[in-house]
C-alpha cells in the first residue's frame, strides 16, 4: 500500500530518525556504544511511501505462475493451503509492494550512513546489516518465508569493520547468524564468552578466500514434525521428522534453484549418507574446515540493482525488474554454488 506520509513518519524513518539522534548525542562522550537498529520492511504490511512504489510501474514485473513446487518436495517442505489465491494482478502488486519496502529500508540505512560521516565516526564504528531469514516471491507458489529452502533460509549479510584491508569484497564461505556475537566482540576487543556456539570470523574478513566452517545449520516446526536442514558449500540435505516424513537433497553446483530432489538418488547414496551424519552431529561438526572454492562472484557495484532471482521452471519472461538499491555491494542470489550468507567489506 502506497502511503502519502513521508519517510519520517513511517515506523521505518522513525528508527533511522531516532539512531540518528542517539549519535548525535554520543559523539561529544566518545564512549562505546552499541545500537541495533531493526526495519521492519519489506515484511507485512506492505506499506511504504509513494514515492518507492513510483521506481516500479506495474507493467515492469512478470510473476511467476506457478502454484507448487516440483514433485519431489516433501510434503512438509511447503504447507500449501490455498492462503494466496492470487491472480496476475495481484502477484505484480505483491511485488511491487515488497520492492518499494525493499527501497525504503535501503534508503533509511543510507541515511544513517550519511549521519556516521557526518559526525566523523565512520571510521570508528563496525556497521553490519542482515536479516532474520529470507523470502519467497512466487517460487513453489509461495509467497512467505519459514521453509528450508535457500531462498528462506539464506540472507544477506554485509560487514564494515574499521582498518579493513579486503574492503567492497565477497566471500562464498559459509557462516551462520550465530557467529555475529563472536564475530562483533572478536573486532571490539571484547573477551569472547567460551559457552557461545557461533564462531568469530574476523579472519574471513581479512581474507574472504580462505578455507573456512563445513556446514550451515538451519531448523523449522510443523506442528509436532520438525525439519531440518544442513547447507554446504555444494550440497543441501534437508531431513523432516528425522526423515521419516521425507529427504530432501540438492546439489546447488548444477541446480542453484533446488528443482531436482536427488535424495532417493541410489548414486547420491554416499553424500545422503555423509551429510546425514554431519546433520545429526551438532554444531561443532559443522565448525571443521571446509577447503572447497566454488565458483566466486564479485559486488555488483554501488547503486546497481539486486539481480532477478533465476528460475529454470519459469518461462522465459518471468524475470522480475530489480528494486533499485544504493548499498555499496549488493548480494547476488541468482549465481549457483553460493554460501546461505557471506560476508564483504564495506
Amino acid at each position: 500500500m502506497a502511503s502519502e506520509a513521508p519517510d519520517e513518519a513511517q515506523p521505518d524513518g522513525e528508527t533511522a530518525t531516532e539512531a540518528i539522534r542517539i549519535l548525535e548525542q554520543s559523539k561529544p562522550d566518545k564512549k562505546p556504544l552499541f545500537l541495533a537498529l531493526g526495519f521492519r520492511r519489506p515484511h507485512d504490511p506492505f506499506i511504504a511511501p509513494q514515492a518507492y512504489f513510483d521506481l516500479y510501474p506495474l507493467e515492469r514485473f512478470n510473476p511467476l505462475s506457478q502454484t507448487r513446487g516440483p514433485t519431489g518436495d516433501p510434503p512438509p517442505a511447503i504447507e500449501h493451503d490455498d492462503r494466496f489465491p492470487f491472480d496476475d494482478r495481484d502477484r505484480r502488486e505483491f511485488l511491487r509492494a515488497y520492492y518499494a519496502g525493499v527501497s525504503m529500508t535501503d534508503a533509511q540505512i543510507g541515511r544513517v550512513m550519511r549521519a556516521l560521516d557526518r559526525l566523523g565516526m565512520a571510521e570508528e564504528t563496525i556497521v553490519v546489516v542482515t536479516s532474520d531469514h529470507g523470502y519467497h516471491l512466487g517460487e513453489r507458489g509461495w509467497w512467505n518465508k519459514v521453509t528450508l529452502f535457500e531462498l528462506s533460509t539464506r540472507v544477506p549479510l554485509i560487514v564494515r569493520a574499521p582498518g579493513m584491508k579486503t574492503a567492497g569484497r565477497t566471500s562464498v564461505r559459509l557462516v551462520e547468524l550465530v557467529d555475529l556475537f563472536p564475530t562483533l566482540a572478536d573486532l571490539a576487543g571484547v573477551a569472547i564468552p567460551p559457552s557461545l556456539e557461533g564462531r568469530s570470523f574476523r579472519p574471513l574478513l581479512a581474507d574472504p578466500d580462505r578455507p573456512w566452517k563445513a556446514a550451515a545449520l538451519t531448523v523449522v516446526a510443523r506442528g509436532s514434525i520438525l525439519g531440518r536442514t544442513v547447507r554446504t558449500e555444494q550440497h543441501r540435505y534437508t531431513e523432516w521428522d528425522g526423515g521419516r516424513a521425507g529427504r530432501e537433497l540438492y546439489d546447488h553446483g548444477r541446480d542453484p534453484g533446488e528443482h531436482r530432489n536427488l535424495a532417493a538418488d541410489r548414486g547420491q547414496a554416499g553424500t545422503v549418507r555423509a551429510l546425514h551424519s554431519l546433520l545429526n552431529s551438532g554444531p561443532g561438526a559443522t565448525e571443521k574446515t571446509s577447503c572447497a572454492v566454488p565458483p566466486t562472484g564479485g559486488c555488483t557495484g554501488r547503486g546497481t540493482p539486486l539481480p532477478a532471482r533465476s528460475n529454470p521452471y519459469a518461462r522465459a519472461s518471468t524475470r522480475r525488474p530489480a528494486p533499485e538499491r544504493t548499498p555499496r555491494c549488493a548480494l547476488d542470489r541468482s549465481r549457483p554454488a553460493r554460501a546461505p550468507a557471506r560476508t564483504t567489506g564495506w
